[in-house]
């Protein structure tokens, strides 16, 4: 039995995508969906309700603060099986799961994307291994990994109909991934299995990133000091035309 684990700070159209995915291609074997709840937005925190899932409630700057890693490990912690699967909001199943390589023999199953070369590990045991890395993190421990595929993952768009929730929500994801990219280099403890690749992009873009993120200015503070409200009081000047501006993730 496998448990679904996404987390997200909104995208709920997005989401509910993710989880029928998951829930199509592996059928009964998915017995629980749990999602950690980051969200900006209360119609978002509704919608997830609404899903059928487990809504783990978190502040809205635990990723900020945190990291991926740790976040997932939380997570993880409230699944009620032993094998877990993480996926991203927006993230889908493109092809059939090889649901014969599923067996005891192995705890880490990876998958192919659709068109990055890439392979990710990202069906684990939970009790025998952990997430490691504040960012672009890592399953770690003593892994016997499938020497399969399990399945191949494609990306879909994540909601854009509104121009100001989709800018609210571009800003955030900037504002947590520049976060843990700062971390690499500044609390060089906590990088855990993050690739050296990764920091030392870090360390290049280090002055470049931070400067970003403090032209954010009480956008900044407000994830700082963990007060949303301040954060989406200041969230007014996004508005249809200020897009181009913005750094979009892939």
């Amino acid at each position: 039995m496998i448990t679904l684990i996404s987390l997200t700070q909104g995208n709920p159209i997005a989401l509910q995508r993710t989880i029928d995915s998951v829930k199509s291609a592996f059928g009964d074997k998915l017995t629980q969906v749990i999602v950690g709840d980051l969200c900006v937005f209360d119609k978002d925190k509704q919608a997830i309700d609404g899903m059928g899932a487990m809504r783990v409630e978190l502040p809205f700057n635990e990723l900020f603060l945190n990291g991926f890693g740790n976040t997932l490990n939380k997570l993880s912690n409230h699944s009620f099986n032993s094998l877990c699967l993480y996926m991203n909001v927006g993230e889908i199943v493109e092809a059939n799961v090889n649901h014969d390589c599923i067996s005891d023999s192995w705890n880490c199953y990876k998958f192919n994307h659709a068109t990055d070369p890439h392979q990710w590990i990202r069906l684990w045991n939970r009790e025998k291994l952990t997430w490691s890395g504040r960012i672009h993190e890592e399953v770690v421990g003593s892994k016997r990994l499938a020497p399969s595929i399990i399945f191949t993952m494609a990306d879909t768009p994540k909601d854009s109909d509104d121009a100001y929730y989709s800018s609210v929500m571009n800003d955030v994801k900037e504002m947590v991934y520049f976060n843990q990219y700062l971390s690499l280099i500044d609390k060089p403890n906590e990088r855990g299995a993050t690739n050296s690749g990764w920091v030392q992009y870090a360390k290049d873009s280090y002055q470049h990133i931070k400067d970003r993120l403090l032209a954010k200015g009480a956008r900044y503070e407000a994830f700082n000091e963990g007060d949303l409200q301040k954060y989406l009081d200041n969230c007014t000047e996004f508005q249809p035309h200020n897009n181009s501006d913005l750094i979009h993730f892939q």
